[in-house]
């Protein structure tokens, strides 16, 4: 049920690309024109740390990049393709991602289409 005041939303399946040769780069840059994001992206590891005690790892977000967490999906490979960025301090990447809309297209920079054309839900 959505919140009051708001349209209930219905995701729309989108098709996915169909490769005939296995990806092995991490997506190089990252652009949705309703929202003038055009960024690069960056490989992105992560470092061991202490929290209240207990020890635990925290990803290590680029400053003025997207971040490819390592271990997801390449482009056009069956997973998830994770990206983290930063909203409202350093380089502040995707600070206008809230503005993302149903419908709204997110390229790779060599301009194919991440979800393989159609529309998606940003959530």
């Amino acid at each position: 049920m959505p919140a009051i005041g708001m349209p209930e939303v219905t995701p729309t399946p989108v098709g996915f690309m169909k490769r005939t040769s296995p990806v092995t780069l991490p997506p190089q840059r990252i652009v949705a024109p309703s929202i003038e994001l055009d960024a690069p992206v960056q490989p992105m590891a992560w470092q061991n740390v202490q929290r209240d005690g207990l020890a635990t790892t925290e990803w290590l977000i680029p400053d003025s990049a997207a971040g490819y967490q390592i271990g997801s999906a390449f482009p056009g490979q069956e997973g998830n393709i994770v990206l983290s960025g930063h909203n409202n301090v350093e380089g502040r990447v995707f600070e206008n991602l809230w503005r993302l809309a149903p419908g709204d297209w997110i390229y790779r920079g060599e301009g194919v289409s991440l979800c393989g054309g159609g529309s998606f839900l940003a959530a």
